[in-house]
Formats: structure tokens, sequence, C-alpha cells
């Protein structure tokens, strides 16, 4: 009976969360794929007596919207595979998942999701804002031209023309990094909810232990195949597809270069043979940092080497 009331009660909940998190992405593009996270979270621990009727739900007004304004909203293109996505996950058992499954695979659906509703939009709707119109870009592209101009009048001569270039350089590479940046915010908002509202009977991994297998090492290598691609066919264009997985993989070593040095932090208090001294972890600290690749390049080794493992080993601690 409790169940039952907790369903009828989650119904209307949901329902006016996605309608609040649909009017955000509709006003705000910039930030709808981070709201799409927050759908994807929602429906992955939604109760399985509602899950069935929310999402056709959802899909029914959403078309009658689109017939109503005549376009295709960029609400549609990123909150539709959130919907989707978290539908599917709910009525699939997540026990098997490691950390690195709940951080790669949804991003990976939504790439390819995404993906497709582009080649929709293109293709079959030919009216309405453009697609970088709806994404939000532009504003982001014009909040950027703003704080240039308004750092450089800061400055003066030499120095205001080393600001310039190193502003104008940024906002010029910045679109091809755009769509990554979108999935890995999408990502951490996903995880984060998640790790909030999490079912009891689901255990989080503690951050500690991060860590990136084996198994998802071809996306990296899928990323250096398209950029030397990129280079031979002299395609600029292709830089949206290396540049964000660029963008997505590198925040996921960084993440896990964290874990190692925290983890390499927590464990040398507790046995004396450490297999980092105090102020080598100090150092290596201060350069991550300065440094943030020097993190990246942490959590990538970690893969092979696995740096926790042995420090399990050096401090002579069971697993």
């Amino acid at each position: 009976m409790e169940r039952k009331k907790r369903g009828i009660l989650f119904f209307p909940a949901t329902l006016m969360a996605l309608i609040g998190i649909c009017l955000v992405a509709r006003h705000h593009p910039a930030i709808a794929v981070a709201c799409s996270g927050l759908t994807t979270a929602l429906f992955m621990n939604m109760d399985s007596r509602t899950h069935r009727i929310i999402p056709l739900l959802f899909a029914l007004v959403t078309l009658a919207w689109i017939l109503i304004t005549g376009g295709f909203h960029w609400t549609f293109m990123v909150i539709a595979p959130g919907v989707i996505l978290g539908w599917y996950l709910s009525r699939h058992p997540r026990h098997n998942w490691d950390s690195d499954d709940q951080f790669y695979l949804p991003a990976l659906i939504v790439f390819v999701g995404m993906g497709i509703l582009f080649v929709i939009r293109r293709y079959l709707f030919h009216y309405g804002e453009s697609i970088l119109e709806l994404s939000g870009l532009p504003w982001i592209m014009d909040q950027l031209d703003q704080v240039m101009r308004e750092g450089s009048q800061q400055f003066s001569g030499e120095t205001a023309k080393e600001y310039e270039d190193m502003m104008r350089g940024f906002i010029e590479k910045f679109p091809y990094y755009y769509p990554g940046l979108q999935i890995t915010l999408y990502t951490l908002v996903m995880n984060i909810i998640l790790r909030l509202q999490k079912p009891v009977h689901i255990r989080t991994q503690p951050l500690l232990f991060f860590k990136i297998k084996e198994r998802y090492v071809f996306l990296l290598i899928f990323s250096m195949g398209i950029e030397i691609f990129r280079y031979l066919l002299d395609q600029t264009v292709i830089l949206y597809v290396s540049r964000s997985f660029f963008m997505f993989l590198g925040t996921s070593y960084f993440i896990a270069g964290l874990a190692v040095v925290g983890y390499m932090f927590v464990m040398r208090h507790l046995r004396p043979q450490k297999m980092l001294s105090q102020w080598l972890f100090f150092v290596l600290l201060f350069l991550i940092i300065i440094k943030p690749i020097i993190c990246v390049a942490i959590g990538l080794l970690d893969i092979w080497f696995d740096f926790r493992r042995v420090k399990i080993i050096k401090g002579g601690l069971n697993q």
C-alpha cells in the first residue's frame, strides 16, 4: 500500500520536474544538455509502476509542442535522449555496472542519440532556427567576445595584445570542443544526482576507487584515428568529432588521476612503507594544480599500471 501511494505521489512530482527542466532547456539552450543529465538520473531511479507511462506522456506533449510551434526545438533534441535512456535503464538493473561504465555508457548513448537527431533536424526539418542557434553556441561566443573586450581594457601595450591573442585563439578553438564539453557536463550532472538520490539496494563505489578499464581504450584510439584522418583529408569539420571525444576522455582521465592521488594521500597515513614520499606527494599535487595534464596522464597510465594495486602490495595490505 505504501509503495502504491509513493508511486501516485511520484508521478505528478516527476512530471512537474520534467516540465521545469524542459522550460529551462528551451530558454537557456547552453545548459540544455546538463538538464538532460537531470532527466536521465530522474528516470533511472523511477518507480516501476510509473516509468512506463511518463515517457509516453512526455513524447505526446513534445509532439504537440512541435506541431503547434512549427519548429524542431532544441528541447526535444536534448531531453528526448535523456528520457529514452533513463526509461531504458530504469527497466534494466545496473548491479553489474562499474564506475567507469556508469560514466561512459550513458554519455556514448547520448552522443549517438544526439547525432541521429541532428541528422533528422538537418534533412527533415528545413525551417526554424539553425542547429548552431538551437545549441546556444552563438550566445556563448558573444559572451566570450565580451569578456575578451572587457579584459583587454585592464591591460595596456604588449600585455593587452598578448591577452587578446590568447583569448582569440581560445575563442577560435572553443566551438570544436563545445559538443564534448556539453556531453561531459551531462555525464557529471547525471552521476552527481544518481549519487544523491540512489536507492538503498544500489551500492555506490567511492570516488577514490574510480578506475577506467582497458575496454574503453578503443575510444582514445578512435579519437586519434579521427584526428589523423582529418589531417589527411584537410577537413576541419571533423574536429567536431575528434576534439569532442578528447574533451570527454580528458575529463574522465583527470577524474581517474585525482582518484589515484587521493588514494595515495589517504593510504600514506596507514602504513610506514609508502610508495610516494611525503615531499614527492606535495610536489606532485602542486604540479597537478599548475598543469592539470599531469593528472590526466596519471589517470591514463593507471589503466595499465594500476597504481592503487601497487600501493596495496607495497604497504603489505590484503586486497
